[in-house]
């Protein structure tokens, strides 16, 4: 009969195995310390960012901002508004009036010009109208739009009399960047309206006639006024739009 064999001496390890305890057994590692590479990573990248937007900014105040080629003008537009060619066709300069408006983006300035010819000496019949021209000078600074992408279209296309665009519109060179002549009519008289664009600034000098009658003339026996050439006094606003741009470039900034 076969027995079990007998197992002599305590449990414990198996032969050969080593059980460390105490003092002897493996100690935890001290923590690596951060690669060299991941910090000159990090710096390279905040660098990066910084240049970035250095970059922008500069960009922003340099090569995006428009250029207002030097032109300051003031609240009152008239003091800078001369007129001389048309005063020697029109008549004595008279009832000026004029607003502004100045923010960061844009500048705003009108003056408002009424121009009468002088009396040749001779008797008015009755019932004929005094005539009268008026001027408007309009000036628009952009400081943070540039208008020239849009400049040609709204020249040849902006109404101005009776809600209708120009019956006609000629490019003028020699004139800042671009400069258009349109004419409108108004049923009566063909006016003629010059608009220049230099640089981001926008210059605008608008003609019309006007017809007084006298409160004495009796209403069922007016005269029907008779049209000047507007178109003749082009050359004109021409010469004083080119005088007061030169003005506006070179006047002392307030």
């Amino acid at each position: 009969m076969i027995s079990e064999p007998e197992i002599v001496g305590d449990f414990g390890s198996s032969p050969g195995t080593d059980v460390l305890t105490g003092s002897a057994a493996r100690e935890p590692r001290e923590p690596r310390p951060p690669r060299p590479w991941r910090w000159a990573l990090g710096g390279v990248l905040m660098a990066s960012v910084v240049w970035a937007g250095v970059l922008y900014a500069y960009r922003l105040q340099h090569d995006e901002q428009p250029d207002t080629r030097g032109y300051s003008m003031g609240l009152d537009l008239c003091q800078d508004v001369r007129l001389t060619a048309l005063s020697g066709e029109l008549g004595k300069r008279s009832d000026d009036s004029h607003w502004g408006s100045r923010n960061r983006a844009l500048d705003l300035a009108s003056c408002h010009v009424r121009l009468t010819p002088a009396s040749d000496g001779s008797q008015r019949k009755r019932g004929t109208p005094r005539v009268s021209y008026e001027a408007e000078v309009t000036v628009s600074l952009h400081r943070k739009v540039d208008p020239a992408p849009e400049f040609e279209a709204q020249s040849r296309s902006r109404e101005w009399f009776a809600d209708a665009g120009p019956s006609k519109v000629e490019e003028v060179p020699g004139l800042g960047d671009e400069a258009y002549l349109a004419t409108f009519d108004d049923g009566t008289d063909a006016l003629p309206k010059l608009e220049v664009r230099d640089g981001s600034v926008e210059l605008t000098l608008m003609l019309s006639v006007t017809y007084n009658y006298d409160q004495e003339d009796d209403p069922a026996k007016l005269a029907e006024p008779v049209a000047p050439d507007m178109e003749a006094f082009q050359p004109q606003m021409i010469a004083d739009m080119r005088a007061l741009m030169d003005r506006l470039k070179h006047r002392r900034t307030e």
